[in-house]
């Protein structure tokens, strides 16, 4: 994803499904960006196929 007005990117961003791990909501310190309802469909989509996969 590209950055824009609407994201509120920096850099240039991706999603990796097969890059998953688990964090403490305690590191999520700094805002980083926002995605549509339907960019966070896809992504639930492709974890969910990951996950389906193990």
């Amino acid at each position: 994803m590209q950055p824009s007005a609407s994201n509120g990117l920096s850099k240039p961003s991706a999603a990796d499904a097969f890059q998953v791990r688990s964090l403490s909501m305690e590191r999520f310190l700094k805002y980083r960006g926002r995605i549509s309802k339907q960019e966070l469909e896809e992504v639930v989509q492709a974890l969910a196929a990951v996950v389906e996969l193990s």
